[in-house]
């Protein structure tokens, strides 16, 4: 078997394992969601995104669409569960906001759940049947074809971040993070496929900024080698200690505006008040965890620029 079909099996045959088990509960949703589910399923996308590229299929992709659209489901409800989370033990927070964003994430987590549960269970067994006969490189071959295709990604990355202009939070910060959280995930999905090495050259004071103790130590950095190959991608340390590094900073700006837009969000619904009137109240009330788009702006420009004009995306792969 070829990486490629090895690690679809795992990830497709773990998937149907949570998903039966979620339907014994009697909130599957909020079962996957407690149980990390969410992370099974980027990396289980992140190979689909991989395959349907090396082997265009249509069930292939038809299966992609169904994995997204559960990813997606747990991730709105993560949204509000994160918020709710926050504010719960906040003195004197209005309960009427707790309680907008508890039926949000509850909502979420129940709409059609079993329908779409039961139609991935179907996906995910008739695709394996399929798997055979649509893998049809031979294994030096096929990762030969996955390094051009993260090769290819990292081009477009670069170009995409290189004309980033700092206007707009979503279309291009948050948009910058989920294509550089891509190449992580790659690194999980193809465990035992993609290693890292460390460099023989002293890193660049730059890249040790990038080395802090909780990047180092995190476990985003460390895989379970799911397969063995005669051949392997490797991945440079250092660059991928300084992409990790980018990755979670950028998180930490996207948390912090989706936290004023959830408050925001919140007291619209609790007061019906104009835009300038929310936000006064919300800062009055919340200005620790209030941030405007424009500051994030400022603040992700400073994390991305030398990354981004030194081209570091660049050397990730060796």
């Amino acid at each position: 078997m070829t990486p490629l079909h090895q690690l679809l099996k795992i990830y497709i045959q773990r998937l149907s394992m949570q998903i039966k088990q979620a339907k014994t509960y009697p909130q599957p949703g909020l079962w996957l969601h407690s149980n990390n589910s969410r992370t099974l399923l980027f990396r289980l996308e992140g190979l689909l995104r991989i395959s349907k590229e090396i082997y265009p299929n249509e069930d292939i992709v038809w299966y992609h669409t169904q994995v997204k659209e559960l990813e997606d489901i747990l991730g709105k409800a993560d949204y509000y569960i994160s918020d709710y989370l926050h504010f719960q033990e906040q003195k004197n927070f209005p309960v009427k906001i707790l309680d907008y964003w508890h039926r949000q994430a509850h909502d979420a987590l129940h709409h059609n759940m079993n329908w779409n549960l039961d139609l991935l269970l179907e996906y995910s067994e008739n695709l394996l049947k399929k798997l055979p006969k649509i893998i049809s490189l031979k294994p030096k071959k096929e990762i030969s074809k996955i390094q051009s295709f993260i090769q290819d990604e990292i081009q477009k990355t670069q170009k995409f971040l290189l004309n980033i202009q700092y206007q707009d939070i979503e279309l291009e910060i948050h948009e910058a993070r989920r294509k550089l959280r891509w190449f992580s995930i790659y690194f999980h999905a193809l465990s035992g496929l993609i290693c890292v090495q460390k460099s023989a050259a002293k890193p660049t004071k730059l890249l040790q900024t990038y080395q802090t103790p909780k990047i180092i130590n995190s476990p985003f950095n460390q895989t379970e080698d799911l397969i063995k190959t005669d051949k392997q991608i490797i991945f440079d340390l250092d660059h991928f200690y300084a992409l990790n590094w980018i990755i979670f900073t950028l998180g930490g700006i996207k948390d912090q505006v989706l936290l004023g837009r959830s408050l925001f969000q919140g007291y619209q619904f609790l007061h019906f008040s104009s835009n300038q009137d929310t936000l006064k109240m919300i800062k009055s009330k919340h200005l620790s965890d209030f941030h405007d788009e424009q500051s994030s702006l400022i603040e992700a420009k400073k994390v991305l620029k030398d990354y981004v004009n030194l081209g570091l995306l660049s050397s990730l792969i060796k």
